[in-house]
């Protein structure tokens, strides 16, 4: 998936440098955001997508919990 969005994001960037106009940037990118996230995609590659990333956002959590495992406060009781 990691090299999936590689390539998506030098398609995504390749396609919005085509379709550019001389009008407010955050328009336009929302105008484009909203075309790409409702191009259909197939049922397995979605699922696969949303397990995938579930996947993926634990292990950043746990990532995350590792980097700042020696600075949270310890749990005091009473």
């Amino acid at each position: 998936m990691i090299l999936a969005h590689v390539i998506l994001s030098g398609a995504f960037a390749w396609i919005y440098a085509r379709g550019v106009e001389a009008k407010p940037w955050m328009a336009q990118g929302v105008r484009f955001g909203v075309a790409v996230s409702l191009q259909p995609m197939p049922g397995n590659v979605v699922i696969k997508q949303m397990v995938f990333d579930g996947i993926l956002m634990v292990i950043l959590g746990m990532v995350a919990a590792w980097l700042y495992r020696d600075t949270a406060a310890p749990l005091r009781t009473g």
